[in-house]
């Protein structure tokens, strides 16, 4: 694991989201569908400011 950090500065944070996948699969829907909700609209705020990013539907979950 510490070779893969050495090799791969960004390994730390894929192994964090690769956790949190994880674990978010093994919990309730309920909690899944809350923390997109709020990812979604904390990415709205951000795509209101900037009206650029929402011209691209594509590029509408890239937070």
């Amino acid at each position: 694991m510490l070779a893969q950090r050495k090799a791969n500065p960004n390994f730390g944070t894929i192994y964090i989201v690769y956790v949190f996948v994880t674990t978010a699969l093994r919990a309730n829907k309920e909690i899944i569908t809350i923390v997109a909700i709020f990812f979604y609209v904390q990415h709205r705020e951000i795509s209101l400011e900037n009206p650029c990013k929402t011209t691209n539907l594509n590029a509408d979950w890239r937070f």
